[in-house]
C-alpha cells in the first residue's frame, strides 16, 4: 500500500516528525512518498541518507524574512504574496503527485496545499500539526485568521495535534480556543516511538547544559555565533557544554563540546541536565519526555514560540529569555541558568508529572494504526 505526505518545510519540526513516521509505515511495508521544501526537505534528505525509507519530492520552497535578528512579518507577507504562483504551483503540484502516485493514504504535516488538492481531488486527508489557527490578540483579525485555516485544511477526514492534551497544551493558544471550531480532533503528543527511549536519571547526565540550534535557515547562523559566544562563557564557569544542531563538528575545545549537526539529537539531549532552544514544538515535546528542564530564546515577532516560551514557563518546566537579552546581555542567560540549577528538584518534580501524561498518550503508536485503518479502506 501507498502513503502520501505532504510535509511544511519551515524548520526542520514537521519534517523530523514526519520523518518517524515514514520510517514506521516503511518498516511494515507500506510505499513512502514525502513532498517538502526548503529546511524540510534538507532535513529529510539527511535523515533518508543513512536509512533509506521513503522517495522524497523536491519542491521549491518558502522562506521566513530576516531583519536584525527577529522575523520581518511585512516582508515575510509582501514575498508572500510575491511568490504567490508558489503555492499555486505546490498546489498543481499536490494534485499531480497524488493522480499520479494514487495513494491509499494522504497525510499532511500543516501544509495547505496538500489538504486542499486532496479535498478537490474528493479524498480526505489526514492532517498533523501542532497549530489548528494562529493567535491574534485583536478578536476581528483572529476570527479571521480561524476561518482562513478552517478553509485552507480542506475537509480531514482526521486532525492529530502533535501536542499535549489541555490544560498541558505547549502551543495553546494556536489550538485551545479553536479547536471546537474544527471536527475529529485528537491530541497525541510527541510522534515518537517511545520503545527507543533511552531515559538517563538526572545524577547521571555527563552535559550540563546542551545547547540545540534548531532555527530556520536565515536565522540559524546568526543563533548560532551567539549562542557559541554564551556557550564559551559558560564552559569557563565550569560548566560542561555541548552544542548541536548547526555547523561544523569540532570537537572539545576544554569544557566546551561542538558537535554540529548530528543525526541523533536525542541522544545529547537525554544525557542533558538543562537544555537551550529555541522554542520549537517539537524539541520542547522531546525535552519533557527525557526529563530535561529548559530554558527556551524564542525568536522575537514569532507568535508561535513566544506562546511556547509562555506555556513552558506556566507549566513549570523551565524559563525562557528574550532574544535581545540573549544576545546583549549574555551574563543574564548566565543567573538564569544558575538559578534553574538552584531550584532543579522543583522543575525535576514538575516535568515528571507531565512526562507521565505524555508517555500514557501513546501518540505515535494511535496515529500508526489510524493510518493502517485507513490504508484498508476502513
Amino acid at each position: 500500500m501507498k502513503v502520501y505526505m505532504g510535509v511544511n518545510g519551515l524548520g526542520r519540526g514537521h519534517a523530523i516528525r514526519s520523518y518517524r513516521l515514514a520510517n514506521a509505515l516503511s518498516r511494515e511495508g507500506y510505499d513512502i512518498y514525502i513532498s517538502s521544501y526548503g529546511d524540510g526537505y534538507g532535513t529529510l534528505k539527511n535523515l533518508n541518507t543513512t536509512n533509506k525509507c521513503c522517495k522524497l519530492i523536491k519542491l521549491k520552497g518558502y522562506s521566513y524574512e530576516w531583519l536584525s535578528k527577529q522575523l520581518d512579518w511585512k516582508r515575510t507577507i509582501l514575498k508572500g504574496l510575491l511568490d504567490s504562483n508558489k503555492l499555486l504551483k505546490h498546489f498543481i503540484s499536490e494534485i499531480n503527485n497524488i493522480n499520479l502516485i494514487n495513494p491509499d493514504v494522504v497525510i499532511s504535516d500543516s501544509r495547505f496545499s496538500t489538504c486542499l488538492a486532496t479535498t478537490l481531488l474528493g479524498k480526505s486527508p489526514i492532517l498533523v500539526t501542532n497549530q489548528l489557527s494562529i493567535f491574534h490578540t485583536n478578536y476581528f483579525f483572529r476570527s479571521v485568521i480561524r476561518h482562513t485555516f478552517k478553509y485552507l485544511w480542506g475537509k480531514p477526514k482526521k486532525i492529530f495535534i502533535a501536542d499535549l492534551p489541555p490544560p498541558y497544551t505547549i502551543s495553546y493558544v494556536n489550538n485551545v480556543p479553536v479547536e471546537n471550531f474544527f471536527n475529529n480532533v485528537e491530541y497525541v503528543g510527541l510522534l515518537l516511538n517511545l520503545d527507543n527511549v533511552n531515559f538517563v536519571d538526572y545524577e547521571s547526565r555527563d552535559i550540563d547544559i546542551l545547547f540545540i540550534v534548531s532555527a530556520p535557515s536565515g536565522d540559524r547562523e546568526v543563533f548560532y555565533m551567539d549562542t557559541l559566544k554564551i556557550a564559551s562563557k559558560l564552559s569557563r564557569k565550569g560548566y560542561t557544554v555541548a552544542i548541536i544542531g548547526h555547523g561544523q563538528s569540532i570537537g572539545n575545545i576544554g569544557s566546551l563540546f561542538i558537535a554540529g549537526w548530528v543525526e541523533n539529537s536525542l541522544e545529547y539531549l537525554s544525557r542533558s541536565k538543562i537544555v537551550v532552544l529555541r522554542g520549537g514544538h517539537t524539541a520542547i515535546l522531546e525535552s519533557i519526555l527525557y526529563g530535561v528542564p529548559m530554558l527556551v530564546v524564542p525568536a522575537p515577532k514569532q507568535t508561535e514560540q513566544e506562546g511556547n516560551a509562555i506555556s513552558v514557563k506556566r507549566l513549570g518546566i523551565g524559563s525562557y529569555v528574550s532574544y535581545v537579552k540573549y544576545y546583549k546581555e549574555p551574563f543574564e542567560v548566565s543567573r538564569k541558568i544558575d538559578g534553574m540549577i538552584s531550584n532543579i528538584d522543583e522543575y525535576m518534580s514538575n516535568i515528571k508529572v507531565i512526562r507521565k501524561i505524555l508517555i500514557n498518550i501513546n501518540g505515535f503508536e494511535r496515529v500508526i494504526e489510524y493510518i493502517r485503518y485507513s490504508a484498508a479502506g476502513e
